[in-house]
């Protein structure tokens, strides 16, 4: 396995570098663009918060998903923009900090934790998942481990620098987790990432699991694969991955601590979460009146996601109960 060298992370409450004048003007700009309804400029200016152009979107996502939030009333307006302006500062500000996904995994260790977060995401350069997530797991006593899926085919062909199937993937970052002396392992991921954040759970024996809007069965009739364009591709290019988590998750030794947030309004969502909900261990948490799929952003921009992670790092794994 090819693995990828720790990166240093700062102590918790180390001091970071400060924005420049002009950085905290742009951020302060922003938020009156969107406290006075002008979105479409705050997304246009809101792409220069770096020079990474393939974070252009964040912000776009992070607005899209406050204006929802407030009309929905999940969160307070001004809360809303607070929590967009905190993530922009806080991603521009460590913009040299965002895990890179060429390689292999990417380690954040932190001496003496006990605690690893493994967050998967896609094969983008700077996925959404690894650029926010990080600005909560540093101010978190554990490590962290940023993985990627360039062939998006829900982590069950195998990860860069990790192995080419999910049992090989899961040996490698057991053996990570067990360098880096965490004897707590929990998986995150959002969307078919969230699928295999859930596979690769059951497989780590993780005590817990936080997934947002996952997909858990593969196994979908063709008019709704039709509609889903990663799925049919698993069909069309291994069709000798295409499983069901649920007998996965009752034929398992171990069943982690599993937190499912989805849209309720969201009928494919749904179907999706309660296709594990009734299971041990297993905790459902629909977003009312939400038809949509970005929950990630929804957590982001509602403060919950904060209290999220919280309760993922608190939760246990628990033995299967035998059938019957």
């Amino acid at each position: 396995m090819t693995e990828v060298p720790p990166k240093p992370q700062p102590p918790v409450g180390a001091a970071r570098s400060p924005l420049s004048p002009a950085d905290e003007a742009m951020i302060a700009a922003v938020r009156d663009m969107i406290a006075s309804g002008r979105v479409k400029e705050a997304m246009t200016a809101v792409e220069s918060m770096s020079s990474r152009p393939q974070l252009k979107w964040i912000g776009r996502r992070l607005i899209a998903a406050s204006q929802r939030a407030t009309h929905l009333g999940f969160v307070a307006e001004d809360k809303a923009q607070g929590a967009i302006s905190a993530m922009l500062a806080d991603i521009h500000r460590q913009d040299h900090a965002l895990p890179s996904t060429a390689g292999g995994p990417q380690i954040v260790a932190r001496p003496g934790a006990e605690k690893v977060a493994i967050v998967f995401a896609g094969g983008e350069e700077a996925p959404f998942a690894h650029v926010v997530l990080q600005s909560y797991l540093r101010r978190r006593d554990c490590h962290a481990v940023y993985v990627s899926d360039p062939s998006t085919l829900f982590g069950l062909a195998g990860l860069p620098g990790l192995g080419p199937d999910v049992a090989t993937t899961a040996r490698s970052l057991r053996a990570i987790a067990d360098r880096l002396g965490a004897r707590q392992r929990f998986c995150f991921g959002f969307s078919g990432n969230g699928y295999a954040a859930l596979r690769h759970g059951l497989a780590l024996e993780a005590d817990g699991v936080l997934a947002f809007s996952p997909p858990t069965n593969l196994i979908v009739p063709p008019e709704i694969l039709a509609e889903t364009p990663m799925i049919q591709r698993v069909h069309d290019e291994r069709p000798d991955l295409v499983e069901d988590l649920r007998p996965l998750f009752l034929a398992a030794r171990r069943i982690p601590h599993t937190t499912i947030v989805y849209g309720a309004d969201n009928a494919g969502d749904t179907a999706a979460a309660q296709n594990l909900g009734d299971l041990p261990n297993c905790r459902l948490v629909p977003i009312p009146g939400y038809g949509e799929h970005d929950t990630l952003s929804m957590a982001i921009v509602s403060r919950r996601l904060s209290q999220l992670l919280d309760q993922l790092m608190n939760g246990r794994a628990i033995d299967n109960p035998p059938a019957g």
